[in-house]
């Protein structure tokens, strides 16, 4: 049997996709609501992502701030002074050998602490600047310890 090479085919094309329908509709409707939320809601996050990191930031330095206080206390109870601000840097790196800052501290924010000591040398004020870096504006946090009499004495307590 031979085969006919002369015979003639034909192909009827069909639609592959189905007819457009209210449901395709719908979905574009989905769609379009879904991004223009995404559009509408990155400026809250933003401000929600930014505000959550100021307050982690806020805590990381208030940590900071209360560990370099706790070695002042100490200091103070071995020296019955504390360190002078120009003798803060080298005292930090004695006292903190582990810590890569070699400076004054800063917080979180990249700003320095500012450590201001009494003139009898008997108190001292951290202050961190805060978000925007500026002194003495509402977001300004920080410790104070003063003691106005004589120094306290360290004692042992033997059981």
């Amino acid at each position: 049997m031979a085969l006919s090479h002369n015979r003639c085919y034909t192909i009827e094309m069909r639609k592959i996709v189905p007819p457009f329908r209210k449901s395709h509709l719908r979905f574009l409707f989905y769609l379009a609501g879904i991004l223009l939320l995404f559009q509408v809601w990155t400026a809250p996050a933003d401000i929600l992502v930014h505000g959550i990191t100021n307050t982690l930031r806020e805590i990381l330095t208030r940590n900071h701030i209360q560990e370099i206080a706790f070695a002042l206390e100490k200091h103070y109870l071995q020296t019955g002074l504390y360190p002078p601000p120009e003798e803060l840097g080298s005292w930090l790196t004695r006292e903190f050998p582990h810590n890569m800052q070699k400076q004054m501290p800063i917080d979180r924010w990249g700003n320095g602490l500012s450590y201001i000591r009494t003139p009898d040398g008997r108190g001292f004020q951290l202050i961190c600047h805060g978000a925007d870096g500026i002194l003495n504006t509402g977001d300004d946090f920080g410790i104070s310890i003063f003691y106005p009499g004589p120094r306290p004495i360290e004692t042992t307590i033997t059981p």
